[in-house]
Parts: C-alpha cells; sequence; structure tokens
C-alpha cells in the first residue's frame, strides 16, 4: 500500500479531531447526543485518537428516520462520534474543490469502476471526466 506523507498520522492528531468536532457540530449544538459528547470533549477525542491508532475504532449504528419535505424518504444519520471521524479523515482527503489532492499530495487514480468522487468538491463532471483518459480502463 502507498504511504502519502504521514497521512494516518495527521488524521489521528488530537488538533485534527478537535477541528473534526468543531466542524461537525455546527447547526448541531442542541442535540443531545451532541451535548453529551461535548461534555466529556477532551476523553471523547482522547478515546478516538487511541481507538483508530490500535485498530479497535468500530462505528456505531446510523440512526434513521423519515421526513416529508421536499419530497418523502427516509436519512440514515451516523453517530455524532462517528461525524466526527468522517470530518477528520474529509479534511485531509480533500485539499479543494475539484483538486485530486490527498492532504497535499497527488491521490492515486483508480480505475474507472472503482473510482468514486462522492466526496470531491467542484463541478461532479469535471471531476469524473478526468478518469476517461486512456489507459484507465485497464483490467
Amino acid at each position: 500500500m502507498k504511504s502519502y506523507g504521514q497521512l494516518f498520522e495527521k488524521v489521528i492528531d488530537f488538533e485534527n479531531l478537535w477541528r473534526a468536532y468543531r466542524r461537525a457540530r455546527k447547526g448541531k449544538r442542541s442535540r443531545p447526543d451532541v451535548a453529551a459528547f461535548e461534555y466529556r470533549l477532551e476523553g471523547e477525542l482522547c478515546a478516538l485518537r487511541d481507538e483508530l491508532a490500535s485498530g479497535s475504532y468500530r462505528p456505531g449504528p446510523y440512526r434513521h428516520f423519515r421526513i416529508t419535505e421536499p419530497k418523502p424518504r427516509v436519512i440514515s444519520a451516523a453517530p455524532f462520534r462517528d461525524r466526527v471521524v468522517h470530518r477528520g479523515c474529509a479534511g485531509h482527503l480533500s485539499a479543494g474543490p475539484g483538486t485530486g489532492q490527498a492532504g497535499g499530495r497527488q491521490a492515486p487514480d483508480l480505475p474507472a469502476p472503482h473510482a468514486s468522487r462522492a466526496s470531491v468538491g467542484g463541478p461532479p463532471k469535471a471531476a469524473s471526466v478526468c478518469l476517461l483518459r486512456p489507459g484507465h480502463w485497464t483490467s
């Protein structure tokens, strides 16, 4: 497996997890699970860092609920603790809209059937069209 300049160490850094917590709580501070996490903030962030470092971190169960606006559908939401981890990873996996950068380094290009540009900013077509270059369709 390729290494991208200590990327994992940057993701599990306490400061990165603290910034991730701040991004994850935006608009959700009145929720009980967010308030409980904030009450035990330092312990929660240290526990997350330790679990990620040891490989024992496991995502929690999703919460499912229905909404009717703008159309009826079921939403699945990750626990707040997992949202912090998501934000901690996303902060280092995308350096900006459509840059293709991972933590300041070039992200690996995947063959088209395995590529996902779901978390890449910028116009969706522009992010995906780069996969249509010759050589990306090798088996």
